[in-house]
């Protein structure tokens, strides 16, 4: 049987007040270990204050600041106070939510502690009287690593933007007989004498095909549209094409599903294919337009 275990470490250091005097020399930590956080969850950090000595100190009456800087740039980027468990032992922890390390580029960073005394001036406002900074090992090192190792969740890949439409003229689908005084065409009607009379014939559009990533789908895939009309009147069709090449012929598209302008604001649809795109014809009396379609 194929197991698989999981484990609740606590992300623990301790941290070392190295001011005590006189500073006893039995136990001398050469280096602490780096941190490693996650996005997309909340990441508790704990620590425990020592002295010299490795007894654990009281520090009732100050506060312990996280400080979270560029490794490089050395720029701040988060500052927090820690909580405590039990200030008697100096037993405090900080945690760094999903929102403040979302968007976090994965990498290396530094942090440090500076332990404070504050003067109350009021419900909201204090003063800082004295500053003392907090130590990582007994080699006086004040800067810790830390590593943002990615997302536990994934990254959601951005949506593709359809908002390019190209027009073409129907000449072989006839709305009505033009009007009077107009000859009528002998039909079917080559495409590319556009500079007859057109207003009467079909005028379609079409968008920017997007690729349907075939080596990633599977005859289930779905396929969202999200589509952001404007008083527009007409018909709308995604179309799919499983031509492997990367510019698919006018006989390459089938009609997947139609869309509702009035009614649909999304649209999903199944299926494998590598190639997408948007149809739409407007009716004669159409004033509004399609501006654009997100795809995913």
């Amino acid at each position: 049987m194929l197991t698989s275990s999981v484990y609740l470490y606590p992300n623990k250091i301790d941290v070392f007040t190295l001011a005590t005097s006189p500073i006893q020399e039995r136990y001398r930590r050469v280096y602490n270990h780096n941190l490693k956080i996650y996005r997309s969850t909340d990441n508790r950090i704990d620590l425990q204050v020592r002295s010299a000595d490795q007894k654990t100190v009281n520090v009732s009456g100050t506060t312990l600041v996280f400080n979270l800087m560029g490794a490089e740039t050395q720029n701040l980027i988060l500052q927090k106070d820690c909580l405590v468990d039990d200030e008697t032992i100096g037993r405090l922890y900080v945690v760094l939510t999903e929102s403040e390390v979302q968007n976090l580029e994965e990498g290396f960073y530094e942090f440090s502690l500076v332990q404070e005394t504050r003067e109350t001036i009021n419900s909201t406002d204090y003063r800082v009287t004295s500053k003392r900074i907090v130590y990582f090992d007994s080699q006086y090192g004040g800067i810790g690593k830390l590593e943002v190792a990615g997302n536990l969740q994934g990254e959601a890949s951005p949506s593709v933007v359809i908002d390019t439409f190209s027009r073409f003229i129907d000449y072989d689908s006839p709305i009505n007989n033009p009007p009077s005084g107009t000859p009528p065409f002998n039909l079917p009607r080559p495409n590319y004498a556009q500079n007859a009379y057109t207003a009467e014939y079909s005028e379609y559009y079409t968008s920017n095909i997007v690729d349907g990533n075939p080596n990633l789908a599977t005859v289930n895939s779905l396929h969202t549209f999200q589509f952001y009309f404007d008083n527009y009147d007409g018909e709308v069709v995604i179309q799919g094409s499983i031509n492997p090449g990367a510019s698919p012929a006018a006989g390459d598209w089938v009609d997947i599903d139609t869309v509702d302008p009035r009614a649909d604001v999304y649209k999903n649809v199944t299926g494998k294919w590598n190639w997408l795109r948007i149809k739409h014809t407007p009716v004669s009396t159409n004033i509004g337009s399609v501006d654009k379609i997100l795809y995913r």
